[in-house]
């Protein structure tokens, strides 16, 4: 059993997954840019909406874990 309490460890995995979904995102978007879609604009919208969630939620995240690492230091 690790002795990092959940709430903490839940901020250190949100730091460290969101980037990732940022990365898949955007590489999604670009495939969707490039499909020959009738209606692309939708999906496009939807992921410019998610991506700017996630990263909101990153910076939440590195805010949090900024306060978390200082109270080691």
């Amino acid at each position: 059993m690790t002795r990092i309490p959940e709430i903490d460890r839940d901020i250190i995995e949100q730091a460290m997954y969101l980037p990732m979904v940022v990365v898949i995102l955007e590489r999604d978007r670009q495939v969707i840019e490039k499909a020959h879609l009738k209606l692309n604009k939708p999906y496009l919208n939807l992921m410019e909406e998610t991506i700017k969630a996630v990263r909101h939620d990153f910076v939440l995240a590195y805010k949090k874990n900024v306060i978390f690492m200082s109270n080691f230091a």
